[in-house]
């Protein structure tokens, strides 16, 4: 029988045979196994009572948590709004054409007109109870549709613009225009249908600018187809001045609107 050395925790330890030393060996790595089996065991059953509801497999944890709502918001805005609608009628306008088989002064509608109609929202914000802005946006809008009215030639009018606002006409001629007073030869102060002469009145052919009718020549102004004279023919006009003298009148020729009534 032989003896050897085995190394047992560290240390050389001799023994006589080779069974005694086997089975040395076999005891001290069974009492390591176990040491370390014992301590798994109890780190396993630490964790079961600590964290019962954790899965060690995958890490997550399966306990839900349901938060409370709040009672009461933790600000409140100082801010408020208010939204309005408000509509608003859109007026049509009214066009004129000519129709011949008319007679002066009767009309007749072509074509209806109708208003329209715009709706806007309106929104305000309130800043403590006060007015802080305001904004207006369309909703919706419908357009008016134009009224067509067929009137007789004689009474079409148009719009000129003047110093003394817009003014309506039915008739645009271009005339030779001269001046006169009364102290002028053949002329007096009462005019060929009783106006008294002067600024205001002047002399035409009635064939071409009916007696009374109003008209209005740019550079001069309004005035009254008031007076005749020899030689007013066609296209010809006398402007009436109070004294010609002090006129600002030159001869020559310019446009004469003869207004609606």
């Amino acid at each position: 029988m032989r003896a050897f050395t085995v190394l047992l925790a560290g240390r050389t330890t001799g023994f006589v045979s080779s069974f005694e030393g086997f089975f040395a060996l076999l005891f001290a790595r069974v009492n390591y196994f176990s040491t370390g089996a014992v301590f798994l065991i109890l780190v396993f059953f630490l964790f079961e009572f600590i964290f019962p509801k954790a899965s060690l497999a995958t890490g997550q944890s399966t306990e839900s948590f349901t938060l409370a709502p709040l009672s009461k918001p933790l600000t409140e805005s100082l801010f408020t709004n208010s939204v309005s609608l408000k509509t608003e009628v859109l007026k049509y306008k009214t066009v004129q054409v000519s129709d011949p088989s008319l007679q002066p002064g009767e009309t007749k509608v072509v074509k209806p007109g109708s208003t329209g109609k715009k709706v806007l929202q309106v929104t305000t914000v309130f800043h403590n109870g006060e007015k802080y802005s305001s904004d207006t946006s369309i909703v919706s809008e419908t357009s008016p549709k134009e009224e067509v009215i067929a009137v007789s030639p004689q009474i079409l009018t148009q719009t000129i613009s003047t110093p003394y606002g817009p003014l309506k006409y039915t008739t645009k001629l271009s005339v030779w225009a001269t001046s006169y007073d009364a102290n002028c030869n053949g002329c007096s102060a009462t005019t060929a249908i009783g106006l008294k002469a002067g600024y205001g009145v002047i002399a035409v052919d009635p064939k071409v600018i009916p007696l009374r009718s109003k008209v209005y020549v740019p550079g001069y102004g309004i005035a009254v187809a008031g007076d005749t004279g020899g030689s007013i023919k066609g296209n010809r006009i006398d402007l009436g001045f109070d004294d010609i003298k002090n006129g600002s009148w030159h001869a020559q020729t310019t446009d004469l609107y003869i207004l609606a009534n």
